[in-house]
């Protein structure tokens, strides 16, 4: 509760995805910034979801440190490892509300005008 009514000036809270992800409204801060990845997306998306509130007043910001090595571009672990999360992002947001293809809107539109 405290950092929710800090006084003007920049705070800091650290928390790691576990601790920060159940139970916490943070509307006062603007910045998430991930140190560490999960394996889960739901994990860091449930730590963003403290800042994205009712109540929030600000724009909030995620950002994500990842190292890219010169010899291995896209092959260094951490661009790995994001490109793994967010194929299971979309994985599992077309899941549950699958993508509409033109192709789909162009099957349906022409069997309802035969």
């Amino acid at each position: 509760d405290r950092f929710q009514v800090q006084k003007p000036g920049f705070s800091l809270m650290v928390l790691s995805p576990k601790a920060a992800g159940i139970g916490l409204t943070i509307t006062a801060a603007n910045h998430v910034i991930h140190l560490s990845r999960w394996w889960n997306p739901a994990v860091e998306d449930q730590c963003n979801d403290r800042a994205f509130r009712l109540g929030q007043e600000k724009a909030v910001t995620v950002h994500i440190p990842m190292a890219r090595h010169a010899d291995f571009g896209d092959g260094s672990f951490d661009m790995k490892l994001n490109t793994l999360l967010e194929r299971k992002r979309a994985l599992s947001r077309d899941m549950l509300v699958p993508p509409v293809w033109e192709t789909d809107i162009d099957e349906l539109f022409s069997a309802a005008i035969g």
